[in-house]
């Protein structure tokens, strides 16, 4: 109710709320310890039961999903059903296309979704050496996702998975090329990593470094020179490339980091599910 304050209040083993009128007058308190209220007025009960139930809608944390349940590739799959729901196809419209092996927006999201499965089955096996493996990690609010983050014993690393059968990748230090084409793939990999490193320490207070991985699930890979700040690798390399990292987390660090990592609020502030 506008114009009445909540007041937290905790000593002497006492862990209180108290409530004041407009004017500043004490309305009653309740004890959060031993569930017993004190309302002075019997006339106030209705503000005081709205005070304190708006103070608890404030403060208490949103609520949030576990992004620890999320399969590999839901978001590319997801997305490649929004856009074949967005061109209204026939689903003889839609057979024909895959047949024919169109270049669609759709098409690209399936793909991509197919890699992202099949790397995501490989990270699982890092499981058993301490480390933590999420998938489909939602970010802000333009339907961005980063595809994979690992957190273990060899530190946090955001995976972006890429899927290009038939094709040849030309791996250099400081670009990534298909079939001559050059592409954004390294930028974009060390803007996801940044990122991860922003929102985590944001939320744990644990300035931990975030590296970047690019996988490729599939694809014919050159690799002249490696760059320097990004783990570029095909998917016959996973999981033992990471693996083999030097640990520089603890056992507290890697919980702490996914506690806060599974959490999708940590990633966008706008989730909420009930």
């Amino acid at each position: 109710m506008s114009g009445y304050q909540v007041n937290p209040w905790k000593r002497y083993g006492k862990d209180r709320l108290y409530v004041n009128g407009p004017d500043g007058s004490q309305i009653g308190w309740v004890d959060l310890q031993t569930n017993t209220r004190r309302v002075n007025n019997p006339a106030n009960e209705a503000a005081f039961d709205a005070a304190i139930r708006g103070w608890f809608a404030d403060t208490a944390p949103p609520a949030w999903h576990d992004l620890a349940l999320n399969r590999p590739g839901v978001g590319a799959r997801e997305r490649a059903l929004l856009e074949e729901a967005a061109l209204n196809r026939s689903k003889v419209a839609t057979f024909v296309a895959r047949v024919t092996d169109q270049k669609t927006v759709e098409r690209n999201w399936r793909v991509g979704a197919r890699g992202e499965e099949t790397v995501g089955t490989r990270l699982e096996r890092l499981r058993p050496g301490g480390w933590h493996v999420l998938h489909s990690i939602p970010v802000g609010s333009n339907s961005c996702d980063i595809d994979h983050v690992l957190i273990g014993p060899g530190g946090v690393i955001t995976v972006n998975t890429k899927n290009h059968p038939g094709h040849r990748i030309w791996v250099a230090s400081r670009s990534i090329r298909i079939d001559g084409h050059p592409t954004d793939y390294l930028y974009k990999s060390r803007r996801e990593a940044e990122r991860a490193e922003k929102l985590l320490f944001a939320v744990t207070g644990l300035p931990v470094p975030v590296t970047p991985a690019l996988v490729f699930a599939y694809g014919e890979m050159h690799v002249k020179q490696r760059p320097p700040d990004v783990l570029v690798m095909g998917s016959l390399n996973v999981p033992t490339d990471f693996r083999r990292r030097p640990a520089t987390l603890n056992p507290k660090e890697v919980a702490v980091l996914f506690d806060a990592a599974r959490r999708c609020t940590t990633w966008t502030r706008a989730c909420r599910c009930d």
